[in-house]
């Protein structure tokens, strides 16, 4: 199935409640994890691809995890919701908490 990369800004349609590795957030360690995200028509993810993490082997699971349940506004094309990939940075920031970056228990 082709998911073509299509122009335009695909939003989420739920807030985002990312979970945080214990070790890494008493740590105070950061990092990034790159996803290819494959889109649906109807907004729902059908494949998370890891790209590349740093560092490696600290936020690659609780960032597909969190984004895995995520829902989007399709991508339209002509008016008419279509599949789409998207490329996205899950970023892990000890330092600011905006109420949304909760350790896990």
């Amino acid at each position: 199935t082709r998911y073509p990369l299509v122009t335009g800004v695909q939003t989420c349609a739920l807030p985002i409640s990312l979970s945080y590795p214990v070790a890494a957030y008493v740590r105070r360690i950061g990092g990034v994890v790159k996803l290819n995200l494959f889109i649906n028509e109807n907004g729902k993810l059908d494949r998370v691809e890891l790209i590349d993490a740093s560092p490696k082997g600290v936020f690659e699971k609780d960032a597909i995890d969190t984004v895995s349940k995520l829902h989007f506004h399709p991508a339209t094309r002509y008016g008419r919701p279509v599949k789409s990939q998207k490329t996205i940075e899950v970023v892990f920031d000890p330092v600011i908490d905006l109420g949304q970056v909760k350790p896990k228990p």
